[in-house]
């Protein structure tokens, strides 16, 4: 099975800084699994100082991927919709079946 990974700091447009805590999340975008390479993972529940429902738009086209940002004493994490991470036309693509070579 090949998995498609997505960077999310070069989806996002932020700078690329690798990490030591850096992990590929497995998950599912609607009925595609895809990996999410993110600069750490965390339990944020405990630590969370402030949690921002729905937080104002940016004007870029990944707000819809946003759900919440949470301010933690370490700094802010952000919550996304994993289905809204591809575009339509990057979903189609990948539902194709891939051809041997």
């Amino acid at each position: 099975m090949t998995l498609p990974v997505i960077d999310l700091r070069k989806r996002f447009s932020f700078q690329a800084v690798p990490t030591e805590t850096a992990r590929i999340i497995v998950t599912s975008a609607d009925s595609l699994r895809i990996g999410l390479i993110v600069d750490e993972v965390s339990d944020i529940a405990l630590g969370a100082r402030e949690v921002t429902l729905k937080p104002e738009s940016s004007d870029s086209v990944w707000d819809d991927c946003l759900e919440v940002i949470v301010e933690t004493g370490s700094g802010k994490v952000f919550i996304i919709n994993p289905s809204k991470v591809l575009s339509v036309e990057e979903k189609k693509y990948l539902a194709c079946p891939v051809k041997d070579q």
